[in-house]
């Protein structure tokens, strides 16, 4: 939310980050709701009359506080341009010709009203800290901070060697990572093959009945690992606004089916991806369009379980991925942005590309591959569902049915290079 505030400011701004000193003890519990604040200790009834840390309830007492104090200080302040808090940490965007005095005047304000401010803890200043994370304004950019980030590194430097790991340390990769992808949504899908080892191991360990748990990680989490070292090792893009004057119509759909050809018993499993993409017109003749047959030689996940209509989510996911390739294999220049909106039928996989996060291995392992091409090409993905009798055109491609399309059109997906989908 931060990112996108000062994506939308147009004129230099300036961030100054506030934190307040022991923020869940400043709030006065109700005397009637002392029964809810209670612990026994050695036989002795202690009550928690203040909000202390550790309490479940604090958050819930200091969390509306806390936005109270930030509604204050917009009606005190016009001047503010944005303002956030995330617990006790508070980041208010400014003006930065006003930048100065409008910090006093806030922090005489907070110190007014009672509010105790860490004062070894206030920065004004672009590029500042908040969270672990380093946001510059200019350009906009945000990273990890340089003690987060060499932790981060030693912690993949570890995941990615073939050593044994217990259960406790697991978790605790697991929760940093979830932590530091937090700063670019195109990190999320990689921490699913994460996540999917410790929970295996955490249902390993329910059925061990002796010893540490211990584990080395699989080689797709190495390889997961190693890209994620990779990206976070790189100056993170810098973030602007898209595109808006270039438009396209795109959508792809995928479809499979059983026969049982004449004189045999013997099932035959057909699978079909499709799309197209082009002008925003209401005639085909105009639109770039391809469909390939899938066959368990070059695409074995499609068809795991014999028959690929119990993958087809997997394989429409794959046709938005080839399409996509194909839309941006001319996109050169890094100096634009474009958001590039394409429709699919699917429901599951429009918001499984939203929020950059599934369960499945085969759909993660798409959407890492889309990441990567996303992050490579500068061009977001803007994955919209529709329902299927608005889907015609790609449908009508997934029966090898060409009626209407250009035939000079056509497009050859690339197939053959990739990020990283290849080795996983």
């Amino acid at each position: 939310d931060l990112m996108m505030a000062l994506v939308l400011c147009t004129s230099p701004v300036t961030l100054l980050k506030l934190d307040v000193t022991k923020a869940h003890r400043r709030i006065k519990i109700l005397r009637k709701d002392w029964r809810y604040m209670t612990a026994e200790v050695k036989g002795q009834v202690w009550v928690n009359k203040v909000g202390t840390y550790g309490v479940a309830s604090a958050q819930y007492h200091w969390g509306r506080f806390a936005a109270l104090i930030l509604r204050l200080l917009y009606y005190t302040f016009p001047e503010i341009i944005w303002a956030f808090v995330y617990v006790d940490d508070y980041m208010i965007i400014i003006p930065t010709h006003l930048a100065d005095l409008l910090t006093m005047k806030i922090i005489t304000f907070l110190h007014a009203i009672g509010l105790p401010i860490s004062w070894k803890k206030i920065t004004l200043s672009d590029p500042n800290t908040w969270l672990g994370y380093l946001v510059t304004t200019r350009p906009l950019r945000a990273c990890l901070s340089p003690d987060k980030q060499t932790i981060i590194s030693n912690t993949l430097l570890a995941l990615q060697s073939e050593v044994h790991m217990d259960l406790n340390t697991m978790r605790t990769t697991a929760g940093r990572l979830n932590w530091a992808t937090m700063i670019y949504d195109l990190l999320r899908p990689f921490l699913q093959p994460i996540f999917a080892w410790v929970a295996a191991m955490v249902k390993r360990s329910e059925t061990q009945r002796w010893g540490v748990l211990r584990a080395v990680p699989p080689k797709r989490v190495r390889t997961v690992a190693t890209t994620l070292l990779r990206l976070f090792s790189e100056l993170p893009p810098e973030i602007r606004d898209a595109r808006l004057d270039t438009t396209i119509f795109a959508a792809s759909d995928a479809g499979a089916r059983t026969t049982t050809p004449h004189g045999t018993q013997m099932p035959h499993h057909e699978a079909i991806v499709g799309g197209w993409y082009g002008p925003p017109t209401q005639h085909k003749h105009d639109k770039h369009w391809f469909f390939i047959t899938l066959d368990p030689t070059r695409h074995p996940w499609a068809f795991e379980k014999g028959n690929p209509q119990l993958h087809i989510a997997s394989m429409e996911l794959y046709g938005t991925l080839l399409l996509y390739k194909a839309i941006t294999a001319n996109q050169a220049d890094t100096h634009i942005s474009l958001d590039i909106s394409l429709n699919t039928d699917n429901r599951g996989n429009a918001y499984q590309a939203t929020d950059q996060k599934t369960k499945n291995d085969t759909a993660a392992n798409m959407l890492m591959e889309l990441a990567l091409l996303q992050h490579s090409r500068r061009c977001r993905l803007q994955l919209r569902h529709v329902y299927r009798e608005n889907n015609e055109w790609a449908d009508q491609l997934t029966h090898a049915d060409t009626q209407g399309f250009d035939a000079n059109l056509e497009i050859i997906p690339d197939e053959s290079t990739w990020h990283i989908f290849d080795r996983i």
